[in-house]
């Protein structure tokens, strides 16, 4: 029983890990190839940075499809072998196998997920930043997202602006309140995030000193709001740029603000989800693969692998499509409707493999 195990292990990680391999070497060269008009402009030596944080991004990516796959061409090979059948001889049912290679990868899930959670985002936030400064790339995605502009409440400030870019906003407006009167005005075409903070062109700056008004101009100067890097995460950011823990907070200054908090919510419900759908989804593939009959083709094993592939997708998209359709609060469902649906796929396959074995 131990050296079925072994094997099984050995297959199933030996698959996972060539799946892995050829789709990155694929998306990296794809992606190689459509960055490289940048990379003469810019300047080769951005490539590296680039890619140490890019990598780890595309293969946490990449990691639920390959993990479905290997597990698609490790328990369907086994089928068209016979080896399931001859699993039953040491009294282990046939449709205990499957779940058993769901086990065996569990804990390369549990990895994926906490690296979801807690690694992958400030690195992604980061790559956003850098195409931006250095290539100019994605500016128009945040356009889109914060709309109509971004608005931050911070202490006594009221600040609106553009937002056009994870370091750069446009067209700022802010008001210091104090009871109930304006006590300062701050005006300034552009500002942008450097390593002392956020700085400001073209800026005028108006005061109220008793009953006169005291204004003044700058080239550039240093904002008297914003003081951290982070005072403008939830209007400048995307939810997939912060660590879970972040996200609750980032939706609670959205909500003070004025703004949509729901993408927050849901990206926190999702980043659970996830790992329970994908865990679904391998157990949902391993009992499809494992009704392929005996001298089953290669061909057989790889459609049902990209068909599973495809439908953990699809399942994503799904919950992404629920959040922007069902009204606010009901974010959980959103995220979790997708895992139902797959576990409901999942007991019809156990049924229909106790019946066919």
């Amino acid at each position: 029983m131990n050296a079925l195990y072994r094997t099984l292990a050995s297959h199933l990680y030996g698959a996972v890990g060539l799946s892995i391999l050829v789709l990155l070497s694929a998306w990296l060269m794809v992606d190689f190839a459509e960055l490289s008009r940048h990379f003469g402009r810019v300047g080769w030596h951005t490539v590296g940075p680039l890619y140490t944080m890019r990598g780890p991004v595309l293969l946490h990516r990449l990691m639920p499809l390959a993990l479905i796959i290997g597990t698609a061409l490790t328990v369907g090979f086994w089928a068209s072998g016979r080896h399931l059948e001859n699993a039953s001889s040491l009294s282990l049912k046939p449709n205990r196998l499957p779940l058993l290679a769901v086990a065996m990868l569990s804990p390369v899930v549990a990895i994926w997920g906490y690296a979801g959670s807690e690694n992958i985002p400030p690195l992604h936030r980061e790559e956003n930043r850098l195409l931006y400064t250095n290539y100019g790339i994605g500016g128009q995605h945040y356009g889109n997202f914060h709309k109509p502009s971004g608005l931050v409440v911070e202490n006594d400030w009221l600040v609106r602006f553009k937002p056009t870019g994870p370091t750069v906003i446009k067209e700022l407006e802010a008001v210091r309140l104090k009871d109930g009167k304006v006590r300062e005005r701050v005006s300034a075409k552009r500002a942008s995030l450097r390593v002392n903070g956020w700085i400001a062109t073209d800026v005028r700056l108006s005061q109220r000193r008793g009953n006169s008004v005291e204004s003044e101009t700058f080239e550039e100067t240093p904002l008297p709001f914003f003081r951290t890097s982070s005072a403008l995460d939830y209007a400048i950011g995307f939810p997939d740029e912060f660590k879970s823990a972040y996200l609750m907070t980032m939706a609670e200054r959205a909500a003070t603000a004025g703004s949509d908090p729901r993408p927050f919510i849901f990206e926190r419900q999702s980043r659970l989800s996830r790992i329970a759908l994908l865990l679904m989804m391998l157990a949902a593939t391993a009992l499809i693969c494992a009704r392929i009959g005996p001298g089953g083709s290669f061909n057989v094993i790889m459609a049902r692998a990209t068909m599973m592939a495809a439908a953990y997708e699809l399942a994503t998209f799904i919950g992404a499509s629920l959040a922007l359709i069902l009204p606010r609060g009901k974010e959980f469902g959103a995220a979790w409707i997708p895992v139902v649906l797959i576990c409901l796929l999942t007991l019809r396959g156990l049924q229909r493999l106790e019946r066919l074995r």
